[in-house]
């Protein structure tokens, strides 16, 4: 079994499933961006709770680091970015169920 394309990143890298092949394959750009929502707690000293979110789509907004590999095209915002290279971590594009997608290994 093929463990996935590996694409640079800084001093890090980002390895993207097989399975991206059929959706990333077109010409279109797999765009991974931070998002923030509220923690679990209701007063104002709650932290938010950062993750990374993958999308599909056309043409990125000119915010984004363009990153390219094996047909694939791979945009990042700075802060994911940022933790990638900072951190030298791995991080993990994986196809979950049709039309959802996972983000694993990035830590903020």
């Amino acid at each position: 079994m093929t463990r996935g394309t590996e694409i640079p990143v800084g001093r890090g890298r980002v390895i993207i499933d097989p399975a991206f092949r059929n959706i990333a394959g077109r010409g279109k750009y797999i765009i991974v961006r931070l998002k923030t929502r509220q923690g679990p707690c209701n007063d104002a000293d709650c932290q938010p709770i950062m993750y990374a979110s993958l999308e599909i789509a056309e043409i990125p907004d000119n915010t984004l680091r363009i990153f390219a590999g094996e047909g694939y095209f791979l945009a990042l915002d700075q802060e994911i970015f940022s933790a990638i290279d900072r951190n030298r971590q791995t991080a993990f594009l994986k196809k979950v169920f049709p039309g959802r997608y996972s983000v694993r290994g990035i830590s903020f």
